[in-house]
């Protein structure tokens, strides 16, 4: 399986996450980056562009790969792409279309949240 993830910041720096619906049906009721699986024949960029339509209804200007990981046991190939959002919190919970909520988060904040962990490893490089 491959999934593009999209890590967007605003412009304090804080990462945008998403919570899932506790009926999810990959990391219920937890906080993790949106995005999603990469269709045949589909670049993972493609893909990172898609999945801020479907979810955010946002269209994406310029993103970049920050970090491609290989989950051997789960067999995830996850591609994180990193771009910067204006758009805030409130004006987002509008326009999403998955997941139960959202927000802004720093690095400090994560470390509290119930979350995907190969997501906060990456992160926490990301951030750094």
């Amino acid at each position: 399986k491959r999934v593009a993830l999209m890590n967007p910041l605003n412009p304090k720096g804080e990462v945008l996450l998403q919570h899932k619906s506790k009926d999810a049906p990959n990391n219920p009721n937890m906080w993790c980056l949106f995005g999603g699986a990469i269709d045949d024949g589909e670049s993972p960029e493609a893909a990172v562009h898609r999945e801020a339509m479907e979810e955010l209804g946002v269209s994406m200007d310029a993103v970049e790969l920050f970090k491609k990981t290989v989950d051997e046991e789960k067999q995830i190939e996850r591609h994180y792409f990193s771009t910067t959002l204006s758009l805030d919190a409130e004006t987002l919970k509008n326009q999403q279309k998955e997941g139960d909520g959202l927000g802004f988060f720093s690095l400090a904040q994560m470390k509290g949240l119930s979350m995907n962990q190969a997501h906060l490893e990456v992160l926490k490089d990301f951030l750094a």
